[in-house]
């Protein structure tokens, strides 16, 4: 249990502070644990075990953390190609709460970015994350995959690329309906971590639904992207279909979604729909707001005799003033550039958001 304690607060909170060099030459960052003749390493990756022998010095790590800071102040937030320099840095270092820092940044840029894929596999198979991980009761592996699915997933998004690596040694009859209920529930990492892994159950009718969901209303664009990925799987047009008849809903988050997930999809049958939608955002469409005051009066009097007596009949009308504003709305900009940035994915063409150009070009190549 206290193991247990200790690997769930360096995987959450604090980095490891201390640099402990190996028998074999090797420096990592980690708080050495004794255990009798062996030791644990517990680092912001997880924990492993090691012979007591095998830890030759430990040493502070503020020098080289004090050097990271100040090569990370020359590093933009979205410079991918930065953040894997200084990551390999980190990792030549041993230095892995920076490492781990590094490998967020440019997930945070690109899920699929493969150095950062490469890295986090080989961490997995170097750390262990929970304390029943290599247990083979069903209980065991119950546990482990809660901890995978709803703590270690949810922690950012290296901790669900994490989990995603270490989740594939667990049997598939095991992994199903608690994939659909992360998909359902879970925060942004384990739904992103669900909606990837449901990719491989095509079999599984009762994923189908959760993901079309997601593919349209989940607020993450990275668990929309999976979704949409694992929907893809089966090349089925009539997803593209699905999507395209959102291309005309009330709501303009789904509009954009569902033209992103056509795009993601792949499949030509999606260009004509999102040529037709663009057309619609790109016609002027009139509405007005009428604010008035209508006020009553006698406007005359319509006199009438009858049997001698001479009745008065009042004339009521109504005066009326205020302002009305008549508006004609020409779509919303970031809604085409959605569009016709599906259509890009599309066709590898780039008219822009000019409808009729890309009309035209769709003729012709029909042609």
């Amino acid at each position: 249990m206290k193991t247990a304690m200790l690997v769930a607060l360096c995987l959450s909170v604090l980095p490891a502070q201390e640099m402990v060099r190996l028998a074999d030459g090797s420096v990592v960052e980690a708080r050495v644990r004794r255990k009798g003749k062996s030791v644990h390493l517990l680092s912001v990756f997880g924990f492993r075990e090691a012979a007591g022998q095998d830890v030759v010095e430990v040493f502070p790590a503020q020098g080289l953390l004090a050097t990271y800071e100040e090569l990370a102040k020359e590093v933009p937030a979205d410079a991918a190609a930065e953040h894997r320099a200084l990551g390999q840095w980190c990792l030549k270092k041993g230095l892995l709460s920076c490492l781990r820092r590094e490998l967020e940044a440019l997930l945070a840029v690109d899920m699929d970015d493969v150095w950062a894929r490469k890295v986090i596999h080989d961490l997995a198979g170097e750390w262990r994350v929970h304390v029943r991980e290599t247990g083979t009761r069903g209980r065991d592996r119950r546990a482990f995959l809660d901890h995978l699915l709803w703590k270690l997933a949810a922690t950012d998004r290296v901790g669900a690329a994490l989990a995603r690596e270490k989740i594939s040694s667990l049997p598939t009859e095991l992994l199903v309906r608690p994939l659909i209920k992360a998909l359902k529930r879970g925060r942004p990492g384990t739904r992103w971590l669900a909606a990837g892994m449901l990719r491989s159950y095509r079999h599984v009718t009762d994923r189908i639904a959760p993901l079309y969901r997601c593919c349209l209303k989940d607020p993450s664009r990275m668990v929309r992207r999976e979704a949409v990925r694992s929907l893809a799987v089966t090349r089925d047009p009539v997803f593209v279909r699905l999507f395209a008849r959102n291309l005309g809903s009330r709501s303009r988050v789904v509009r954009m979604h569902a033209a992103e997930a056509i795009g993601a999809f792949g499949l030509e049958e999606g260009v004509a729909p999102l040529i037709r939608a663009l057309q619609a955002a790109s016609h002027p469409t009139r509405n007005n707001i009428q604010v008035t005051q209508q006020t009553a009066y006698v406007k005359d009097f319509d006199v009438e005799v009858a049997q001698g007596a001479v009745i008065a009949d009042p004339v009521v009308d109504v005066a009326q003033d205020g302002v009305v504003l008549d508006v004609g709305l020409v779509g919303i900009s970031q809604e085409r550039r959605t569009l016709a940035a599906a259509l890009v994915q599309l066709t590898g063409a780039d008219f822009g958001t000019d409808a009729a150009a890309w009309s035209r070009f769709w003729r012709k190549k029909q042609n």
